[in-house]
């Protein structure tokens, strides 16, 4: 099976959009070749790249806007834990040879509003050192060490469940 995700395309554009100079914005393309639909397709830019075409973006003060003028949420991403972002991540849906622009401008960077997070997770201290995450489609547990020396319902070894929905 063709890893999907690998098949979008984005692109920085050169060129502002009206009334900005190219030191404030960048404009990135974001294709889908596929002649299927994407939905919550993920985009993510090196930070190093946006940089490169608009020196004064700050990550902690950078928003994505899409094509209608709406700021998308977005989340920066450092891969090296230098404490720089490496990574603009975001999402956005894409149908069938669909085409997309989005402008990376300084702004306000919002926290998201709790109805926009898409994932839970948390730590079942109840159960010791469990983990538990989920989202629409499916949720995790991971059984931690410490239930093997649990008196109560000692465990042989510690692993993971998962449990498909339907949406």
């Amino acid at each position: 099976m063709t890893n999907l995700f690998l098949l979008i395309a984005a692109t920085i554009v050169a060129g502002p959009p009206p009334g900005k100079t190219a030191a404030e914005v960048v404009t990135v393309k974001v294709s889908n070749p596929l002649h299927i639909a994407r939905s919550s397709e993920t985009i993510a830019i090196k930070f190093s790249e946006l940089t490169q075409a608009a020196s004064n973006l700050d990550p902690k003060k950078t928003v994505v806007v899409d094509g209608e003028g709406n700021t998308i949420d977005s989340q920066l991403v450092d891969l090296d834990q230098d404490g720089k972002a490496d990574q603009l991540v975001f999402q956005s849906n894409f149908a069938a040879g669909e085409t997309r622009r989005f402008v990376v401008r300084p702004g306000d960077r919002r926290p998201p509003a709790p109805e926009a997070f898409k994932v839970y997770g948390r730590f079942v201290r109840e159960r010791h050192d469990d983990f538990a995450w989920e989202n629409d489609r499916v949720a995790h547990r991971m059984y931690g060490p410490s239930l093997e020396t649990w008196k109560a319902e000692p465990l042989i070894s510690s692993g993971i469940d998962v449990w498909s929905k339907r949406v």
